[in-house]
């Protein structure tokens, strides 16, 4: 009886566990089972460079895409509550979209890197599109170059003209942000130089320098041509001054030999104003006025008179600063009379003698004895009568010698008397 009520304990116990093993297995190959379906996942762009612009509208940048997972029937529920996100990184658009502004397709693989899902989720494999297609362009604004100079003046006597700095290339091409994009609409975007030293200079300068672009502030170099340097022009003139010289003359000479010119006024005044340098060198010598040719002067016809401006020019002064002067004549305007000169007398020249020229008398020199000797050969002149001399009264006064001075030998013979006839010893 006991073996008989133990039994069907037993076969309960083995139905159960049947059944029990029967769930596992069931339960195994349920897992094993691979489901499939299809999720639009949202396209996440990302590092996409502030100055690159997404064309917004929906057909040409898609905003999600269709993917088929395959993942095992157990984990449909967390495939229903799953975020996927389809992420595509766009920090190389930067140099992709070039220096165009127009809006441009670009592509993009998809992977398996690219496609978040859940971590737990263990699916198979996927299917979608090979590839994205979006279109994107570049935001180009149009900047002034303002070049920076140095705090330091240039040398004493010397200034900077402010209003001609120059810079070249004066306007460039930059990548800006929205705001800025919208901003160059309605006003100009600045781009400053590095600082340019003036100091102590003499002369214009031009410099290459760099530019400084504030990408904090949402302005970039183009990407695929960036401007890097420009060349800057500082002009540095001398300081102007202005000095009048009254009472300059007015010159003319004609080009005919038997016309002559006379001027009204004769002298005018000019005012000059210039690089200081160059109008201390300057005086009334150095200015030249002349009445301005025109086809009247050229004729030269006595009688007449014409009345023309008047051109000044100046001497001594640099060609390259010449352009510089500035000049005002008072009065502006000259009258020029033509007249016939008189004929000139001739000047007659003394015809040559042709008698034999006369023998110089010799040279007589006297010594520390008061002797006479003769340096040439005496010449026998003819004699003249000599003249009495007076004798001196008792109570005047002995005659001082006086040192006898021997002239030089003239052209013509001069009367020796027999008193200085020198004899033989």
């Amino acid at each position: 009886m006991a073996k008989q009520a133990k039994q069907p304990v037993n076969d309960l116990v083995l139905v159960l566990f049947s059944l029990l093993l029967a769930f596992l297995v069931w339960a195994i190959v349920r897992q094993q089972e691979i489901l499939t379906q299809t999720i639009l996942v949202p396209i996440d762009y990302r590092n996409l460079p502030p100055y690159v612009e997404l064309d917004p509208s929906e057909p040409f940048t898609p905003t999600q895409i269709p993917v088929s997972f395959s993942f095992p029937k157990g984990e449909e529920r967390m495939v229903g509550s799953a975020e996927f996100r389809l992420r595509i990184d766009l920090a190389d658009m930067g140099t992709r979209v070039g220096s165009t502004e127009r809006y441009t397709e670009y592509v993009v693989r998809v992977t398996r890197e690219n496609l978040k899902a859940p971590d737990k989720l263990s699916f198979v494999e996927y299917r979608s599109e090979p590839e994205v297609t979006f279109r994107a362009r570049l935001r180009v604004a149009r900047a002034t170059v303002v070049p920076r100079l140095g705090p330091e003046p240039p040398a004493e006597g010397y200034r900077i003209e402010t209003d001609a700095i120059r810079a070249e290339p004066s306007e460039i091409d930059v990548a800006v942000d929205l705001f800025h994009y919208e901003l160059a609409q309605r006003e100009t975007i600045e781009i400053p130089t590095e600082e340019i030293s003036v100091a102590g200079a003499r002369t214009s300068l031009r410099r290459v320098a760099g530019l400084l672009y504030n990408t904090s502030d949402g302005v970039y170099p183009m990407p695929s041509n960036p401007t890097s340097t420009v060349t800057v022009f500082v002009p540095i003139p001398e300081i102007e001054v202005e000095r009048s010289f009254p009472k300059v003359p007015i010159r003319y000479k004609p080009i005919k030999r038997r016309i002559g010119a006379t001027l009204s006024p004769e002298f005018a005044s000019i005012t000059v104003s210039g690089p200081v340098s160059q109008l201390d060198r300057m005086s009334s010598a150095t200015i030249l006025l002349t009445p301005r040719p025109n086809e009247f002067l050229d004729e030269e016809t006595a009688g007449e008179s014409f009345e023309t401006l008047i051109d000044a020019s100046f001497d001594g002064i640099d060609p390259e600063l010449r352009d510089r002067l500035r000049a005002t004549i008072e009065p502006r305007f000259v009258r020029v009379r033509f007249y016939a000169k008189e004929p000139e007398t001739p000047i007659e020249t003394p015809t040559p003698s042709l008698e034999p020229e006369p023998t110089p008398l010799p040279v007589v020199r006297r010594d520390d004895r008061s002797t006479t000797r003769l340096l040439t050969p005496p010449v026998i002149v003819p004699a003249r009568t000599p003249q009495p001399t007076p004798s001196p009264s008792p109570n005047s006064p002995a005659p001082r010698r006086t040192p006898v001075s021997i002239p030089e030998p003239t052209l013509r013979p001069a009367a020796v008397s027999p008193a200085d006839t020198p004899t033989s010893p």
